[in-house]
């Protein structure tokens, strides 16, 4: 884990250097980060153990047992011994890097003497092969040329396909607006034609209901007459009523006015 670790940054660090490297404050958050799920009782065991030891946080053994999830080890382990296997994971860690040190070394020495290898074979290789290198150079030279002849011929050919295209669609293009142009005459005379349909229609409408208000209103007028000459009717036949009923008293009043004189005469 800290092997990966330290080749993933890409430097050659110690364990003295590791340890500097992260800070105190962020360790201690580590620390409780890993000890989020552990009950109070052990997060106190573990630092009770950390306090006897003299362990600090942000030991590299420590911080891998932490992220690593082995930080229940602390409490299988003797205080007192947890010194000593501190001391030997840290020699095991500085022979670890020791070793790792002297691979790089072989691996660059290796590379360094690859790279001397290449280059004397290419030396090689160009004093002894110039002339078929030259002629190689010319042949490719020439293929070079044909091939960018060949393209400027295709390229032309295209120019032209895409001009002629380009006209074509021009044409379309006008006639498209030629034939746009028209429709759109035809709908303003056909949106006209309505507008005026629509028009008319509103007048002969307002004409139909002015003249349903007329009749509407001569019908009630000519009502109104008929009530009038009935009433009038009424009244006059009333009046010869009365007359006639006033006549008639008249008679049987002078009738009876008659017979009495008449008997008084005889008395």
């Amino acid at each position: 884990m800290l092997l990966l670790i330290v080749r993933g940054h890409g430097k050659n660090l110690t364990t003295k250097e590791i340890s500097v490297s992260l800070p105190r404050n962020k360790a201690d958050e580590i620390l409780e980060f890993c000890l989020a799920k552990e009950s109070p009782e052990i997060r106190a065991k573990i630092y009770e153990v950390i306090s006897l030891c003299g362990v600090q946080p942000n030991d590299p053994m420590f911080l891998v047992l932490a992220l690593t999830g082995q930080i229940r080890v602390l409490l299988e382990i003797a205080p007192v011994e947890l010194r000593e296997l501190l001391g030997v994971w840290k020699a095991q860690v500085s022979e670890s890097m020791k070793d790792l040190h002297e691979a790089i070394a072989l691996v660059q020495e290796a590379q360094e003497l690859q790279i001397e290898n290449i280059k004397q074979s290419v030396g090689e290789i160009n004093s002894k092969n110039v002339d078929d290198i030259c002629i190689l150079h010319k042949s490719l030279v020439g293929e070079i040329l044909s091939t960018n002849t060949e393209v400027e011929n295709s390229v032309r050919e295209s120019s032209q396909e895409i001009t002629n295209a380009i006209e074509q669609l021009n044409k379309l293009n006008t006639k498209l607006q030629s034939e746009r142009s028209t429709n759109i005459k035809v709908m303003k005379a056909l949106i006209e034609g309505v507008g005026r349909t629509t028009k008319d229609l509103e007048l002969a409408k307002s004409q139909i209901d002015n003249s349903i208000a007329v009749f509407n209103k001569l019908k009630l007028s000519k009502i109104w007459d008929k009530w009038v000459i009935l009433g009038s009717l009424i009244s006059v036949l009333l009046v010869i009523g009365l007359l006639i009923f006033g006549l008639v008293k008249m008679t049987n009043v002078e009738q009876s006015e008659a017979l009495l004189d008449c008997s008084v005469l005889n008395t």
